[in-house]
């Protein structure tokens, strides 16, 4: 071999080197490469079957339940279905900016990792293995600049290698709570006829209103010298205009409730509240009957008598659904909603006050002498002249005075 072809074989091996290193480089020091548009792209939400949420070592489970979605974590209570579009539409709203790399070596230090990332979502199928339909992980944000490094989960391995860079990710909450339908009876004041309370002693009493269309709330029953605190019985007949509750499971009979809390509205639908107490918590059972007229005459009516009947069955069917729905359920509620719905009739009075005792003491009254000083006082004491000169009796054994204009004798 001559010099030449040596020199050339050199120059060869050090062109080969050259390339060698460029490509180490590139894959040890991942770049973006600009891919932009929407992360998930074809998700059909009617072909989910679960949804998985996390974050690391704690994790949720929406699972398909019909037309809506359950929370397993809890018992499989229905879930909000506000939440699940919002977690859909979240999801869909991702978009990417470039494609950071698709090497798995650099996926921890990104945190796209299941067990490292901030958040993780997972749409799976409903069969039975429940295989990956497609979802996201999102990972730490970018060194510089606005960001994350997000990851795309898919049925495919190698598009769920691929980690992009996004501009605007959402905050998705994983907490199982954050998915319940928390809301137990909503309904405007107006509709509430009477309340009944029943204590741990057995003791009930009943606000009602004053009159059917008064706002004005009257306990059914006074006791002698007692008066109703107009605040404390105002919180307690409103209770149920709003109830929610912070926790919920199955009812395992290991609750006694021996408070009961009873709304009867003016279509003639009664919620029946059964309240325990469990240390420093109040769980409560919850149904609801109507005890109205259920309308069975299709005969044709007015308009007038058409929509009453419409009513009617409205509540009658509200009221089924209710019960059908908490039937088994048992509800941890907060516990100023629970001092309102077990306050005691004793909580509710307040002593009358007794004759020639005011409930506040009258305010002195200050007149015009009051304010003059005692010299002022004595000096118009002296100079005031009476209306009337008094006439003076004459005193005993003293003889009569002589009328000057008295005829002599």
């Amino acid at each position: 071999m001559n010099n030449k072809n040596l020199a050339i074989l050199v120059m060869v091996a050090i062109i080969m080197v050259a390339i060698a290193v460029s490509l180490s480089n590139r894959v040890n020091k991942p770049s973006a490469t600009a891919v932009e548009g929407d992360l998930i792209q074809g998700l059909d939400p009617a072909v989910i079957g679960a949804i998985v949420l996390g974050g690391g070592d704690e994790f949720t489970t929406l699972r398909r339940a019909g037309r809506g979605f359950v929370v397993a974590e809890k018992d499989n209570y229905p879930a909000k279905l506000g939440a699940i579009n919002d977690l859909l539409s979240n999801c869909l709203k991702v978009r990417t900016t470039g494609l950071f790399t698709s090497n798995p070596d650099h996926f921890a230090d990104l945190e796209v990792t299941e067990d490292k990332a901030r958040t993780v979502v997972k749409f799976l199928r409903a069969e039975p293995n429940e295989p990956i339909l497609t979802g996201l992980i999102i990972g730490k944000n970018l060194e510089k600049g606005d960001g994350s490094y997000v990851r795309l989960l898919a049925a495919d391995a190698q598009a769920s290698n691929n980690v992009y860079i996004a501009t605007d990710t959402p905050w998705i909450s994983t907490d199982a709570g954050q998915y319940l339908d928390k809301d137990i009876t909503s309904f405007d004041r107006k509709e509430i006829a009477a309340v009944t309370v029943t204590d741990i002693n057995a003791v009930s009493y009943t606000l009602q209103r004053a009159d059917p269309n008064s706002d004005t709330i009257v306990l059914s029953s006074t006791p002698e010298g007692k008066k109703l605190k107009t605040s404390d019985a105002e919180s307690t007949f409103n209770a149920m205009t709003s109830l929610r509750f912070d926790d919920v499971a199955r009812d395992d009979g290991g609750f006694t409730f021996d408070r009961v809390y009873i709304c009867r509205l003016k279509n003639q639908t009664v919620y029946r509240i059964r309240l325990a107490r469990k240390g420093d918590k109040t769980y409560a059972s919850c149904t609801a009957t109507y005890t109205g007229e259920v309308p069975t005459d299709a005969r044709t009516e007015s308009d007038e008598q058409m929509k009453e009947k419409e009513a009617k069955l409205l509540a009658h069917d509200n009221a089924s659904k209710f019960a059908q729905q908490h039937q088994g359920w048992v509800y941890e509620i907060p516990s100023y909603k629970a001092n309102y719905l077990t306050r005691s009739l004793d909580e509710l009075l307040e002593d009358l006050a007794k004759p020639g005792e005011p409930n506040e003491p009258a305010a002195d009254v200050i007149s015009d002498a009051d304010l003059a000083s005692p010299a002022e006082t004595s000096a118009t004491a002296e100079t005031a002249e009476p209306d009337e000169e008094p006439v003076q009796a004459p005193e005993p054994n003293q003889p009569a005075a002589a009328d000057p204009n008295a005829s002599k004798p």
